[in-house]
């Protein structure tokens, strides 16, 4: 329940935020010009619940809504909270607010309150510590939080705080994020380490190449790191594949990531004459096609002797 009166601007507590839940905003905009801002009483001092940026220089009193004293902090925050859309963001930074303003509140009560497993409180939690720009960019492409939980450590967001720059596809962020914990992982090392063994701030700073290349190299260095075998049957594979023709009508491919064994070859046959080329092309290149089965089964017989 809500009231109308005149409050003395030196009663408002201009700094104050317990009521500044959104991520990306300072403060919680009203919903339209005309409408009134909203304060809550906390002994003689109003609380801003709802208002936009107000400069009271000159004026003694302003004309207000306010919530009835006996209101709890939690009752008018749910208030709030309830007529709006929440993202995983919002619900990090309420978190922080309960913790805050509100140690005793109910943790159960507020996981149903804000649509959340209680198993997911701490992983959420966590979201509060997420510098802006990732915050913003993780909004932008309405992430879900398990791939947002892929970027928790702090060390990697600010190693990959440069690249947000370039506004990469959440696949190849991830991408790079994974296979760089991993690399530090396995050689007991920091991600920075790994980062500047392999020359990526030379790629960052390389103004000949457009963004996505250098996001491209950025992954392939990382995978090459990670996977120096497949790596190298990657790459033995790609030189046969580009060195053998193609007749019209013919495509070949192969799974660059040796999930799928064999290749996928594609024809088009509409004559007895396509037939017999058909035929020929596999005859002359069945060395070639063969070499590419050993290299997919971990035969490479180019392969250097460890």
């Amino acid at each position: 329940m809500k009231h109308l009166r005149k409050l003395k601007t030196d009663s408002i507590a201009k700094e104050d935020q317990r009521f500044d839940y959104k991520a990306l905003k300072g403060s919680i905009i009203k919903s339209s010009p005309n409408t009134l801002p909203l304060f809550w009483a906390e002994g003689d001092r109003w609380i801003p619940v709802c208002v936009q940026d107000e400069n009271y220089e000159g004026v003694s009193e302003i004309n207000a809504l306010t919530y009835w004293e006996d209101n709890t902090y939690e009752e008018v925050l749910w208030d709030i909270l309830k007529a709006d859309k929440l993202n995983v963001f919002d619900i990090a930074k309420v978190i922080t607010l309960l913790e805050k303003y509100s140690p005793a509140y109910d943790k159960e009560l507020w996981a149903r309150r804000l649509k959340i497993g209680i198993d997911q409180w701490s992983n959420i939690w966590e979201l509060s510590h997420f510098e802006i720009e990732w915050i913003s960019y993780f909004i932008t492409k309405s992430a879900p939080l398990k791939r947002i939980l892929h970027f928790s450590a702090l060390d990697v967001r600010k190693l990959l705080g440069p690249v947000l720059s370039f506004n990469p596809g959440i696949n190849i962020l991830e991408a790079i994020a994974g296979l760089l914990s991993e690399i530090a992982h396995r050689e007991k090392v920091s991600t920075a380490t790994i980062w500047d063994r392999l020359n990526i701030p030379e790629i960052l700073e390389n103004l000949e190449l457009q963004s996505s290349l250098k996001l491209q190299n950025i992954r392939t260095k990382l995978y090459e790191a990670r996977y120096p075998t497949i790596a190298r049957y990657r790459k033995s594979m790609n030189e046969l594949l580009a060195n053998i023709p193609r007749s019209a009508g013919i495509d070949l491919r192969a799974d660059q990531d040796f999930e799928t064994p064999g290749m996928r070859l594609q024809a088009d046959v509409r004559s007895r004459g396509d037939i017999e080329k058909l035929q020929s092309w596999l005859e002359k290149q069945k060395n070639h096609l063969e070499k590419i089965i050993d290299i997919q089964k971990g035969n490479d017989k180019n392969e250097p002797e460890q």
